[in-house]
């Protein structure tokens, strides 16, 4: 089934203000390019650049899975510093799997408005270990709650979806 990711870039304000919008510019910009590189090596098409994110399509829900895995992994393993100092980048992600439809090189519909939804979360309400939320999940995004850390699913018409952040340890629940 496809799968959307809308991948954003955490605290990009603060970027911009720290180290003022030409040199930010540049840093988000080479790391956006760096991103969908790795998204691409998992098939994914970056259908948008949006500023601070990417909007990504993927064939199947396992495959944008493995390339948001690979992100975090990446991040937290080779962290990186806007301008050399202050608090490593993290990227917050949302996964949804459904319809797809495509329009003159744009994605439309559910799976996508969800994505971009999960991708943005407001403040947390509560935090509880992201095994607390496994459970819920299908079995193709179970080992990759356990693995990601902050995952979270919840149900809605179709299987739970995942949002998580690379830079946090807590999960969130999201409404359904």
């Amino acid at each position: 089934m496809p799968s959307v990711v809308f991948a954003d870039l955490v605290g990009s304000t603060g970027i911009f203000e720290r180290l003022g919008d030409e040199t930010a510019g540049r840093f988000v910009t080479q790391l956006t390019t760096a991103l969908a590189k790795i998204f691409e090596q998992h098939n994914g098409r970056v259908v948008k650049l949006l500023g601070d994110g990417l909007f990504v399509v993927f064939p199947l829900e396992a495959q944008a899975l493995t390339a948001c895995i690979a992100i975090r992994e990446r991040l937290l393993n080779k962290p990186v510093h806007p301008g050399g100092t202050g608090h490593p980048v993290q990227m917050q992600m949302g996964i949804e799997s459904g319809e797809v439809v495509e329009i003159e090189g744009d994605c439309y519909g559910d799976a996508v408005n969800s994505a971009a939804r999960l991708a943005d979360p407001p403040a947390p309400t509560r935090s509880s270990p992201p095994s607390a939320y496994a459970p819920h999940c299908r079995a193709s995004c179970r080992p990759s709650c356990a693995a990601w850390g902050p995952c979270t699913c919840g149900a809605r018409r179709r299987p739970p979806r995942c949002s998580a952040s690379n830079g946090s340890r807590n999960a969130t629940p999201r409404p359904p």
